[in-house]
């Protein structure tokens, strides 16, 4: 857990608190020294109790406090033993404040807030300050860890730089149970406790050695025994940083390159000294720089020692100017460096190759220096083709040359030649691997001869204008005006040219942009590039321009994936397929390409025929690098089908309820694949592992480390979980780098058809543009709107239902038990509706939408178990309602059948109940809930042959992605409307593995509004059944109402 609000406060690189488990004698880990005095506390800039998840990474708070609170206890250094500090301040907020307690209440669970409260006792929490109306606390826990908490009671907010799980964790319920003052100390009382970690450097042997100290209560220090260690309170980033440099050291002088570790990791410290003298410790210095000066009529350059060098010391360390610093190596070649060092001359007329080439070069290697004025400024800038066209008679010349600046300040010939065209004008730094890309591109677009320029006769022009125009378009280089009088107007062609989409005419251009623009404004000509104008092609862009649209912004963006899907639709849409690869063509048809498919990885597994298919499909996408959302119905092994692909650096992101699952198949099928499973406090991410499994709660904490990172293949399992754009885990999977990207999901559309923007921004960005631009080119259209969505999913999706694939699967039968509900329960049932009616009419028109849901809730509760509802009678909470009932006698015959069952509820307070009525009749049973910890060992449990015939699992909790084909009867006790999470629920037990016939049964309670429930998740699967599974539009206030009024 770290700090929620962005600091503004000056913060110490490397003061962060180091772990408890580097701590003691072999750890070598301490306190801080001496520290800066306390900056001002930042205010908060986002809203109350939103946290951002994960460790600070190079800074903490902990480099603002006085360390004189670290230790435990306010000493000024050097006082007596008997001084003592207060500063009246308020007493524990969580006391004394009744909105901060209560705050602190609904975010801290009550185990955490009983152990910081029993830790405020103990007296582990010491006040540190107050800066306006924000109090800040040090919190030690009894692993000797120690964290920073800063309280804002008058906007009931905190902070804390933990790696908590929970919005308030027990650090900050601690600084919460704790007076808002200083704490007397009476020094005398323990005037040698360490406090704190020193560090002291000394001269030996031409090298340095290091001696740790520990700083004692009264001020004072001496060389630290092992005994002292275990009596530290807390230790910092940098002595963990300190003691793992020093790990396996033997004692004395130190030696490259442990010498370099220990200073890295001493620029972190407080309190370091060089023979009892305060020194700082800088960043790798070389020792040396190069000096540009007057020479003559030029320059000289030389490779001189830095005259600030005070002394070198063996192993690689330098003093300079008092500071000390590592050795940085000097990366010159053994001739250069050699050059360097006798000093080099430069002439007056190669001061810009030396400015612009020479001098960028040189500071990338070592510091440089420049005391002359004689050099010309230099610039970044980058270079760019260009063709100057002359006429001639009749004809013209094309020359191609790289220039730098627009206007061109320098330029660059064919044969490598650099020249300055504009004096007095700064010179740019020169890229000579751009400028050699530039002219390769330039030679294969427009077959120059060695001369690089083009010369056209009169009878040529034409042809040669239209060729050159053509070829500058792709390249994205603006044609000379000159060609506009070779070129010869008419109606525009659509083409698919070397990859990219031309309006073309007679060889001359339309920008494709501008064609779109006209074709939206309702015009009938569009202007060529080189003047003149061309008429629309009205009938090809009133069906294709928004492929042409998604073309230009994947091009304008530099989406590779994107560009080539739009390309591949353009081709088929055209029939100019000739400069389009046929595997392209196929895959905008909808279909696998011919011929051999590239060799894949061994996989230990026999697929199925339509598993098979799945491979080739995500196997060709992958080939052509455009990603791919297999949304295969539940069970019929997407994660085996998706292994089967996995080569290189890969990362799959999946419920943590399936992160075991992964690993075990992985294992099973793919053993030749080193598998990390990325989770849990302590993760580090492992740079040699192939295959790299992670959470979705870990990717939204981690996402500035993983989006740092570039995989080969990128798997989002469960990819509906990113349907809300808006969402952290949304934003942060956008983020994701991967070359190849797939998506697994049963039920990609759960809700409404926006659900699958986020879904394909990730596998193709860029394709379907910004989201209110896939609501109106794809959602608000209607049919003609679907049509075109549909065409454009044709290359990226494969679906497969189980009724597709039934021969690989037993056959499933769904069943409906209307119950009745007893004379008291209707009459409670009915009093509930009413009372539900009258709220939502009291309010009227000003009902919100959270309030119909609210009595719709309590509606659904009432239907389904009286005892649900707060408040209900005692004997209708303490009987057994006819919906339970039914249950018990359903279980009791299927289990005397030798049958295992499934039992769904949304709701966990009906699973306690139904619990009573398990234990009941004796049947052993497990449960999954969102309580759960261990939810492979639950779900192993229940998969063994000889395990528990029962399991109960909320919905929401074990609705996706588990594997339970023991069971062969699913019972789904309190309808959904979203058909897709029943489905989802389904697919547990009746899936690829399961041997058996699956029954699924819905309880319904007769004449409620269950009824109504069931009809309405029936009309959404119809509504949306058309584009690609089972879901429909989220439930709305005027659904809702109308359940409500038919309940």
């Amino acid at each position: 857990m770290m700090n929620r609000w962005a600091s503004s406060r000056a913060r110490t690189a490397g003061s962060s608190v180091g772990s408890a488990g580097a701590s003691g004698p072999a750890g070598g880990a301490g306190g801080a020294g001496v520290a800066a005095q306390p900056a001002s506390i930042a205010r908060p800039s986002a809203p109350a109790h939103v946290r951002t998840r994960g460790r600070l990474r190079g800074a903490s708070i902990a480099g603002s406090i006085d360390p004189r609170y670290r230790a435990g206890a306010f000493v000024p250094w050097g006082a007596s033993a008997a001084a003592t500090f207060r500063r009246p301040m308020a007493g524990p907020f969580a006391q004394t404040d009744p909105a901060f307690a209560r705050a602190l209440e609904r975010a801290c669970p009550s185990a955490l807030r009983a152990r910081g409260r029993a830790w405020a006792e103990e007296g582990r929490v010491r006040f540190v300050r107050r800066d306006d109306d924000a109090y800040e606390f040090r919190v030690a826990d009894p692993s000797g860890r120690a964290h920073d908490v800063v309280l804002f009671p008058e906007d009931a907010e905190w902070s804390c730089d933990c790696d908590g799980r929970f919005e308030a964790c027990e650090h900050v319920a601690a600084a919460a149970f704790a007076p808002a003052e200083a704490t007397p100390v009476d020094a005398a009382t323990e005037p040698d406790r360490p406090v704190a970690l020193a560090y002291e450097l000394r001269r030996v042997d031409r090298g340095l050695a290091l001696r740790r100290h520990v700083v004692l209560a009264d001020g004072s220090r001496r060389v630290a025994a092992r005994a002292d260690f275990d009596r530290l309170l807390a230790t910092t980033a940098a002595d963990d940083a300190v003691a793992r440099a020093l790990a396996g050291h033997p004692p004395g002088r130190l030696r490259a390159p442990t010498l370099a570790r220990v200073l890295e990791a001493l620029r972190g410290a407080e309190d370091v000294r060089l023979d009892g003298v305060p020194v700082r410790i800088g960043a790798p210095h070389p020792g040396l720089y190069v000096v540009v000066r007057d020479e003559g009529e030029g320059v000289l350059v030389r490779l001189v020692r830095d005259r600030k060098v005070e002394e070198t010391f063996d192993g690689g360390a330098i003093l300079r100017d008092g500071t000390l610093h590592s050795l940085a190596a000097v990366d010159l070649p053994r001739d250069r460096r050699k050059a360097l060092a006798e000093g080099i001359f430069v002439a007056r007329d190669e001061l810009g190759r030396l400015a612009a080439e020479v001098l960028p070069d040189l500071r990338r290697r070592v510091p440089v220096r420049v005391r002359t004025t004689r050099l010309p400024k230099a610039e970044t800038a980058r270079p760019r083709l260009d063709v100057r066209v002359e006429r001639l008679a009749g004809g013209f010349r094309a020359a191609v040359r790289v220039v730098y600046g627009d206007p061109p300040v320098a330029e660059v010939t064919e044969d490598g030649a650099f020249s300055v065209v504009v004096d007095d004008a700064p010179v740019p730094i020169r890229r000579p691997d751009e400028e050699a890309r530039l002219f390769a591109r330039a030679r294969a677009a427009l077959d120059l001869p060695q001369t690089g320029t083009i010369v056209a006769s009169f009878d040529e022009a034409p042809e040669a204008a239209g060729r050159i125009a053509e070829a500058l378009s792709a390249l994205g280089v603006s044609p000379d005006p000159v060609l506009e009088d070779f070129y010869d107007a008419g109606p525009l062609e659509v083409r698919i040219e070397a990859g990219d989409l031309a309006f073309v005419r007679a060889g001359r251009h339309a920008d494709p942009n501008a064609v779109l623009a006209a074709y939206a404004a309702g015009r009938r000509c569009v202007p060529l590039e080189g003047g003149g104008l061309a008429r629309l092609p009205h009938d090809f862009l009133d069906a294709h321009a928004h492929l042409v649209e998604a073309f230009l912004r994947a091009r304008k963006a530099g989406e590779k994936a994107a560009r080539s899907v739009a390309q591949a639709c353009l081709a088929v849409a055209t029939g100019d397929v000739a400069d389009v690869p046929a595997a392209l063509v196929a895959l905008a048809e909808g279909r696998l390409p011919e011929g051999a498919a590239a060799p894949l990885p061994p996989l230990s597994a026999t697929l199925r025929p339509y598993q098979e298919e799945g491979v080739a499909f995500l196997a060709s996408r992958k080939a052509l690098g455009i990603g791919a959302l297999l949304a295969d119905d539940m069970g019929l092994g997407k994660t085996v089908q998706t292994l089967a692909v996995l080569e290189g650096r890969c990362m799959v992101v999946a419920p943590t309820s399936v992160l075991g699952s992964w690993e075990e198949q992985a294992a099973r099928f793919r053993p030749d694949l080193r598998v990390q499973r990325y989770h849990g406090a302590d993760r580090r991410l492992d740079p040699e592992a192939d295959l790299v499994i992670t959470s979705w709660g870990v990717l939204r904490r981690d996402v500035d480390l993983l989006a740092g990172e570039t995989f080969d293949v990128v798997v989002l399992d469960e990819s509906h979980t990113i349907k809300n754009p808006d969402s952290q885990v949304a934003r942060a999977a956008l983020r994701l780098d991967g070359r190849f990207r797939v998506a697994l999901s049963g039920t990609p559309v759960e809700n409404r058809p926006e659900d699958l923007w986020a879904q394909l921004s990730f596998l193709v960005p860029g394709l379907f543009g910004d989201l209110e631009t896939f609501r109106t080119r794809y959602v608000t259209t209607g049919a003609e709107g679907r049509a075109r969505l549909e065409r454009l999913l044709r290359p990226l999706v494969l679906r497969r239902t189980k009724e597709e694939v039934a021969r690989d699967l037993p056959p499933r039968t769904d069943l409906r038990h209307d119950i009745e509900l007893s004379d008291a329960e209707r009459r409670f049932y009915g009093a509930i509706v009413a009372a539900a009616r009258a709220d939502v009419e009291r309010l009227g028109s000003g009902a919100t939408s959270l309030a119909i849901l609210e009595a719709l809730l309590r509606v659904r509760q009432a239907a389904c178990d009286p005892a649900l509802v707060p408040g209900a009678p005692a004997p209708l909470v303490e009987a057994t309602s006819s919906k339970l009932a039914y249950l018990g006698e359903l279980l009791e015959e299927l289990l005397d059948e030798g049958h295992k069952v499934l039992v769904f509820s949304q709701w966990t307070g009906l699973l306690d109940r139904v619990e009573r009525i398990v234990q009941r009749i004796g049947a052993p049973h497990t449960r999954l809930d969102g309580s759960t910890r261990d939810r492979d060992g639950v779900v192993a449990a229940f998969q063994a042959e000889d395990g528990p015939p029962v399991m109960l699992v909320s919905l929401k909790a074990g609705g996706v992605g588990l594997t339970l084909t023991r069971a062969d009867h699913v019972v789904l006790l309190d309808p959904w409307w979203n058909p897709a999470v029943e489905e989802q629920a389904a697919g547990r037990a009746h899936r690829i593995g399961q041997e058996r016939p699956v029954f699924v049964h819905r309880l319904i309670a007769r004449g409620t509004v269950e009824e109504g429930v069931l009809a309405l998740a029936e009309q959404k699967r119809a509504m949306v059944a058309d584009l690609l599974g089972e879901g429909g539009k989220a439930l709305d206030a005027e659904t809702a109402m109308e359940l409500l009024n038919s309940a």
